[in-house]
């Protein structure tokens, strides 16, 4: 199919929406009056679907979706507001441009711009916030990796301006009470755990944060406990105490200590777990140190698929999270506060995946 043709169309189509129309001409009657293919049309109209503008509704026709009409019929939009911690989990493994991108690319599609703020890890992030809320004619804040404060939620609220919390892991602010965007973890989990018992792999170490939140995590985010339940669920009990590694990722020593230990115990564990890619990269690193090869000696799964893991030796299998999706989809739940087409408030759960690559294999006999 000739690209050109299709950009072509698409622009067309865009031009079409602008107009304030409710309903797409047919596709032959677009195809005629553009001089292109029916099947460049249908590919045009299903990009647009797949951007969320577009929808058909059987034997009637394709039609706009009601907030792509009001978005561009409304008059110029302020742009929304996002703050990054330097803090966070996500600044740690690089998850971020990649939510920053999807909803850059969603924003586009409406003309709106994305401001984009750093918190320094040197100051407090409530009183950060506070003075920076309703700091500037904003349409919209996006809220990564928040924990909960009753004092943030109340500025939001009072300031009027929507907002979405997007990979938060407080139990409190993914209720049914405020529109976030979180990512199934424990389905993820339960993914890997499946797939490293169908290798053979029994006794699967974990080894993860010894720092955690101080508030009660949502359990879609928890990712210990989750992979004591996905455990459980085939070996019929939780996995052996000893099994699991909670340390502090800065101290080197402390990591080198604990992997040392839980490699070289009686019950030692044939595959490890990583909480993050960024736990798994460790192990990987600590493993050549050590003359143990991975996979042949240890298997190894991480979390997050950050990007250094598919350029390392052995490649990572690992979960990945979308987070180009959660980045789309927030900028959905903000324009549907926007454009009210919203009554309540929505929470967006992605699917995670589970992506093989070259770290584990066969458990030995």
């Amino acid at each position: 199919m000739n690209k050109k043709l299709l950009i072509h169309t698409i622009d067309y189509l865009k031009q079409e929406i602008t107009r304030g129309i409710e309903q797409l001409p047919t596709v032959r009657e677009i195809a005629r009056a553009k001089n292109v293919s029916i099947s460049t049309v249908h590919q045009a109209m299903q990009q647009l679907k797949n951007e969320g503008i577009l929808y058909t509704y059987q034997g009637k026709g394709t039609f706009i979706k009601p907030l792509a009409t009001e978005a561009n019929n409304a008059k110029i939009i302020s742009p929304l507001e996002t703050f990054i911690s330097e803090k966070a989990h996500w600044h740690r493994n690089k998850l971020g441009p990649e939510i920053i991108m999807g909803a850059m690319h969603e924003l586009s599609n409406w003309q709106i711009g994305l401001l984009v703020n750093t918190i320094p890890a040197s100051v407090d992030e409530t009183d950060y916030y506070l003075k920076n809320i309703k700091k500037r004619r904003i349409s919209g804040y996006l809220l990564f990796e928040m924990m909960h404060s009753n004092k943030i939620i109340d500025c939001l609220n009072s300031s009027g301006i929507p907002y979405v919390f997007i990979n938060v892991k407080s139990r409190e602010l993914c209720s049914d009470k405020y529109n976030c965007v979180i990512s199934n973890e424990t389905a993820g989990i339960t993914e890997a755990v499946d797939y490293l018992f169908h290798l053979g792999h029994k006794k699967i170490g974990f080894i993860g944060n010894s720092i955690q939140p101080g508030q009660e995590m949502n359990p879609l985010c928890n990712r210990l406990q989750s992979f004591k339940q996905a455990c459980k669920e085939k070996n019929g009990q939780e996995p052996d105490n000893r099994l699991i590694k909670l340390i502090n990722i800065q101290d080197d020593i402390q990591f080198d200590s604990a992997l040392h230990e839980l490699l070289q115990s009686k019950i030692h564990p044939t595959a490890i777990f990583a909480e993050d890619d960024h736990f798994a990269l460790k192990v990987i690193n600590y493993a050549k140190k050590n003359k143990i090869e991975i996979p042949r000696d240890l298997s190894l799964v991480g979390f997050d698929n950050n990007p250094l893991g598919e350029l390392i030796e052995p490649q990572l299998t690992t979960v990945d999270k979308p987070r180009f999706e959660m980045g789309k989809e927030s900028v959905r739940l903000i324009l549907g506060q926007i454009f009210k087409t919203m009554n309540v408030p929505i929470q967006k759960i992605i699917k995670t995946q589970l992506i093989v690559r070259k770290s584990c294999q066969l458990a030995k006999k």
